[in-house]
């Protein structure tokens, strides 16, 4: 018996004998592949509206693996920020356009927070104010808060026949035949608040610098700064402040008025101040003998106050003496340090209150001191 094709259903020839069995399995057969159709059919109409990946394709597969699965407004680029400004090129990557775009917002960051660079509008309007190049607009009325009477100005003011006491402050003249003033020709500057200043003057024809203080509405004398050239004071100290190289000389030809010489001398310097006089004595003294001393002077006040004397130069009872001379009690004490190498005391006491070699001594061992004096007294224990 011959069949089908496709599906195998018997085809009976006219000689085969009819059989019913061969009738109902090919029937069975046609229904299995009908329903198998109509199943396939049912699939191909789905199938298209299936967005659930039915076929379970990997981003791999399709050539995504590296691609983050996120919505757009989620993705998380990376990138260096570029090191100067530059322009965006068509066709760069991604990592490198973000990189210019982030160095870019950076300097404008910058710049939007630069206040010197940028002007407020009220800046705008105070310049807009201002005088140009040509002074067509008005001029200004002041330049830094401050008016034109506040600065010196190119030409000074002549001024005769005044007082320098009464002039006003901030006022610079020059002046000639005023009262109050160290010399004839000056210019003065007046800087008084509260009546409380100073006044700074230019000598014109001395070329001397002058100057003096006001306090509480009394103007002191006037200094000068400059006395030919040579100043008047070194940090507010005078030259007698400090040790001259070349001492003062003082030369005594009467050695009974060489404590008034000294006393005047030193009368005469500034409390708290040391200072140097170099002695000439062409006469001999009972302590400094004659000769040149070097001496140096220390005076805390007019009743205290000391010298003390080297001697340098040729004496008549040798050199190498050293003398003080000090004023207290109202009176001049002396005191030899050294007469020839030879010390006038020892421990304050001179060499006769001693037993010298070239006497005899008496030994006596007594509870009571002896009259003698010249017995060396020894007390029993």
């Amino acid at each position: 018996m011959k069949t089908t094709t496709n599906y195998g259903f018997k085809k009976p020839e006219s000689n085969d004998p009819y059989n019913i069995e061969d009738f109902n399995e090919s029937f069975e057969l046609i229904d299995t592949v009908l329903k198998a159709a109509s199943d396939k059919a049912d699939t191909s109409t789905t199938h298209p509206s299936d967005m659930n990946n039915p076929h379970q394709t990997t981003a791999e597969q399709v050539g995504l693996g590296n691609v983050p699965n996120v919505a757009t407004n989620d993705q998380t680029p990376t990138y260096v920020v570029a090191t100067e400004n530059a322009a965006l090129s068509s066709g760069e990557k991604l990592s490198v356009a973000f990189g210019k775009i982030a160095k870019a917002v950076s300097s404008l960051i910058s710049h939007l927070a630069d206040t010197v660079g940028h002007i407020t509008a009220a800046e705008r309007t105070s310049w807009n104010a201002k005088a140009d190049a040509s002074g067509t607009v008005a001029n200004a009325d002041t330049v830094d808060n401050k008016h034109a009477s506040d600065f010196l100005l190119s030409s000074i003011e002549r001024v005769s026949n005044a007082n320098a006491d009464d002039f006003t402050n901030g006022t610079v003249y020059a002046i000639t035949g005023c009262t109050n003033v160290p010399t004839t020709y000056l210019v003065v500057s007046t800087n008084v608040v509260s009546g409380d200043g100073y006044q700074l003057g230019y000598g014109v024809s001395t070329g001397n610098i002058y100057t003096r203080a006001k306090s509480n509405n009394v103007w002191n004398n006037w200094e000068n700064l400059l006395d030919s050239v040579n100043a008047g004071t070194l940090e507010g100290k005078h030259a007698s402040d400090f040790l001259q190289k070349v001492p003062t000389t003082i030369t005594c030809t009467d050695a009974s008025t060489l404590d008034a010489q000294l006393k005047t001398h030193v009368d005469a310097l500034s409390d708290q101040s040391i200072t140097t006089i170099r002695l000439v004595m062409s006469v001999n003294h009972p302590k400094l003998d004659g000769g040149v001393f070097l001496g140096f002077v220390q005076k805390s006040t007019i009743t205290y106050w000391s010298i003390v004397f080297f001697s340098y130069g040729v004496a008549t009872s040798g050199g190498g003496r050293a003398v003080i001379y000090s004023y207290y009690d109202g009176d001049i004490h002396v005191r030899k340090l050294g007469d020839g190498g030879n010390a006038d005391t020892l421990d304050g006491l001179h060499a006769s209150s001693f037993i010298q070699t070239s006497q005899s001594a008496k030994v006596i061992v007594s509870a009571t001191a002896p009259s003698d004096t010249t017995a060396v007294w020894i007390v029993p224990s």
